[in-house]
């Protein structure tokens, strides 16, 4: 299994043991990450039959490049699993109304692209074949620039969130997950 922009691996964490593991980002968050530019990524040296890049290709200028090195290093029938962040929820919208539009703008490594679930969606499907679209959401707001949000949402149920996001992706999920073959 290949995992770009694997920042400090917590996904590896959550594998079986024996699954084998590599991987891959732009630095060395923990000793065992494999470093090379995302922005200009080489094929990897191994072939995997699954690769995950979650919250990774808004942060790059050209993600497609790092999709191409991906459909590389997959072998015939493997899968990807890509995660992308919806800068258009309701939230934004109306943070952006207040005249805040990204509370990161010019901090290093923040979003270079602010999609919402259909433009996502869209960029995907022009360079893999998407079988499942799964939307997600954070109703602790962990890792947010906003904390506050996190004890707001906790006032309403966990499953009114995830209907909403189901329903209407574009305005409540906070990400999609994206299950991909070539």
């Amino acid at each position: 299994m290949l995992e770009y922009g694997c920042y400090t691996q917590e996904l590896r964490s959550h594998l079986p043991d024996g699954v084998l593991y590599w991987g891959i980002d732009n630095r060395e968050w923990v000793n065992t990450v494999h470093v090379q530019d995302l922005e200009h990524p080489e094929p990897f040296h191994v072939k995997a039959d699954v690769i995950f890049c979650l919250e990774t290709l808004e942060h790059l200028k050209e993600p497609w490049r790092l999709l191409e090195v991906m459909r590389e290093g997959l072998v015939e029938g493997g899968c990807i699993v890509i995660s992308l962040p919806n800068e258009a929820t309701w939230f934004h919208r109306l943070r952006a109304l207040g005249g805040l539009l990204d509370p990161q703008a010019w901090q290093p490594d923040k979003h270079v692209h602010l999609s919402n679930v259909r433009q996502a969606t869209a960029f995907l499907e022009r360079h893999l074949h998407i079988l499942e679209v799964v939307p997600y959401i954070n109703c602790s707001a962990r890792g947010s620039t906003h904390a506050w949000l996190g004890r707001w949402m906790g006032l309403v149920p966990e499953w009114v969130w995830e209907w909403l996001a189901r329903v209407d992706p574009d305005g409540w999920a906070r990400g999609t997950i994206y299950l991909c073959r070539l």
